[in-house]
């Protein structure tokens, strides 16, 4: 082989060499880099905002409190429905097949018989001292307090929902108006530490504004921390398990009424009042259960039998009767039993007054507070429209040397 021969076969070998260690880095340093840098991308969940309708509807479906109070109104009224059937005949019906053997010890042959049987029963209640009423009555009156406690709770998500957003446009806005401090502080910094290194500013000065500078820093730190709780308590709200990414966009108007509600309605249509008026009718038809014990209990029942060897039987046997039950002595346990739902009642009356005056109390208190914020509120924006126009002279003043 001549040297101009090994020559380009060594420059091709060259060549070839440095394409595969460019495959080779290629292969293990750079596609493994963006591979992750695209899992991690993908892995990020982006910014969802929503605004307060879209919370609104979203909480209505995904809040486990009002799926929780749903779910007890169903019962409850499940539970109503099945109190009504006491007042319906009870039929039931029943169909049997038996065989049976039998081995004499003095015949070298076992006997064995078969047997079918139906049946056919059917029981009214005709007289039960006004338990039946009373249970349906107290079944009904649980419907309605499960049905105040859904009114409640929605109120309650509303209310918590309204806060949540709230909350978190707030330290949204917080977060954005820290940032906004850093960087004029940091400016602020920057201008100052050349005024001290031309002679024109002494080292106390710039300290301060250096100390300003870093108390900023912090104040981003905290927003960040406070909107990440803020996002995490509107997840809540919502029924979510998530709250990374989660924005509120828009506004939450809250105009103050120009005169005071009429107190007595919203106490009447109060869902606490309503509650607790449910529990006392609930108490009432407890004690009319209680007092129908004493009572003796009227009943009619028939039925119809038929049995045989064969199927479908046909011998037949029938019958029908009328029972009472007539409650004579149980060791006092009905009358300790009548005293304690007295009692309850008595309980229930009192605490729908306390009710009362505490839904009248705090309802006139959130007024006097709404009114109060209201009015702050006006004073609030004048001091800020004047400390924006005194920072503008400030400023100002200080740039020119003043």
């Amino acid at each position: 082989m001549t040297k101009a021969t090994c020559r380009i076969a060594g420059v091709y070998l060259a060549a070839y060499t440095r394409r595969l260690m460019y495959r080779c880095l290629n292969v293990f340093l750079v596609w493994p880099l963006l591979v992750g840098a695209l899992m991690a991308y993908a892995g990020e969940p982006a910014p969802l905002a929503l605004d307060w309708p879209a919370c609104l509807q979203e909480a209505r479906s995904g809040n486990p409190d009002l799926r929780a109070a749903g779910a007890a109104l169903a019962a409850s009224a499940a539970s109503e429905l099945a109190s009504r059937g006491e007042r319906l005949p009870q039929v039931s019906a029943g169909l049997g097949y038996t065989r049976s053997g039998s081995h004499d010890a003095g015949s070298p042959d076992d006997s064995t018989s078969e047997g079918y049987d139906a049946s056919l029963s059917a029981q009214q209640l005709l007289f039960s001292g006004g338990r039946v009423a009373a249970t349906l009555e107290q079944r009904r009156a649980e419907v309605e307090q499960a049905r105040a406690a859904l009114r409640r709770t929605e109120l309650e998500v509303a209310f918590d929902l309204k806060s949540a957003f709230a909350g978190l446009l707030y330290a949204q806005q917080s977060e954005r108006l820290a940032r906004q401090i850093l960087e004029r502080r940091e400016e602020n910094l920057r201008l100052v530490s050349l005024r001290f290194e031309g002679g024109r500013e002494h080292k106390g000065s710039m300290l301060r504004i250096k100390a300003a500078a870093r108390e900023a820093r912090f104040d981003v730190s905290r927003s960040e921390r406070a909107r990440v709780v803020a996002q995490r308590v509107l997840a809540r709200a919502l029924g979510r398990t998530e709250s990374t990414g989660l924005q509120a966009t828009g506004d939450y108007p809250a105009p103050a009424p120009e005169t005071a509600p009429d107190f007595e309605e919203l106490t009447r249509t109060s869902p606490l009042q309503d509650q607790a008026d449910a529990r006392r009718r609930v108490a009432s038809a407890a004690v009319r259960r209680a007092r129908s014990s004493f009572f003796p209990e009227l009943s009619a029942s028939g039925s119809l039998n038929r049995d045989g060897d064969q199927f479908f039987p046909e011998d037949e046997r029938w019958a029908v009767g009328v029972s009472l039950d007539i409650p004579l002595f149980e060791g006092g346990t009905r009358r300790h039993e009548l005293a304690a739902a007295r009692a309850q009642e008595e309980q229930a009356r009192a605490e729908l007054l306390g009710t009362e005056y505490d839904v009248r109390r705090e309802l006139e208190q959130a007024h006097a507070s709404l009114m109060d914020d209201s009015e702050n509120l006006g004073v609030r924006q004048e001091f800020l429209e004047a400390a924006q126009v005194r920072a503008e002279i400030a400023r100002s003043q200080y740039t020119s040397g003043l």
